[in-house]
């Protein structure tokens, strides 16, 4: 009896280790597209250098188009933006602050929702395997879907109670690898202060 109970205590750890194990460390040169709520993000990251490439385009909520590039030192939390529609808008360093990093978005978007997390099943979004998770409260419900290997959220939808679905956002064209240097070149007309 007791080997049996000794056994069963083994697999219970073994599963539950394995259940809550951790993700292992992101890749560190990748670039992803982020398409959400009317704009799209073109991320590059190469060890301690990020960019980020936003586009909005001109619309009902947004009068004229929006394209700026932004580089970021990871290490030191600086970075510089720059107009890419608009030369003479200033090349603005807004100080120190938190980049943004996608591995990050699952937390971000987990944190203090109402209702409790239950994976659902498994999917396939954009090429990557990924495990689904719904959320419910009596505002609504959430869908999530968590890629397998990095723990990278690759899509994000909500459904307001008695609303249609909105897409928060989704992942797109993932890549591991360093990304061409040519992409974190700043504009002569800027001077960043790292």
């Amino acid at each position: 009896m007791r080997k049996i109970l000794t056994r069963a205590s083994a697999l219970c750890l073994f599963v539950c280790v394995t259940a809550y194990a951790k993700y292992p460390a992101p890749p560190q040169q990748y670039s992803l597209v982020n398409v959400s709520s009317g704009q799209t993000q073109h991320i590059y990251r190469d060890g301690n250098r990020a960019l980020i490439d936003l586009y909005m385009p001109k619309g009902p909520n947004q009068p004229v188009a929006i394209h700026t590039r932004t580089i970021v030192d990871v290490a030191s939390k600086t970075n510089l933006t720059w107009d890419l529609l608009d030369s003479k808008v200033p090349c603005d360093s807004p100080g120190q602050g938190d980049w943004g990093d996608p591995f990050g978005y699952w937390d971000q978007s987990v944190q203090g929702m109402p209702g409790k997390l239950k994976q659902t099943g498994k999917d396939t979004v954009n090429g990557m395997k990924t495990t689904v998770f719904e959320i419910s409260s009596p505002e609504g419900t959430a869908k999530l879907w968590r890629e397998d290997k990095y723990g990278l959220l690759v899509k994000n939808t909500v459904t307001p109670k008695g609303g249609a679905q909105m897409e928060m956002f989704e992942i797109r064209d993932f890549k591991i690898g360093k990304p061409s240097a040519s992409v974190f070149v700043v504009p002569a007309r800027c001077k960043w202060k790292k």
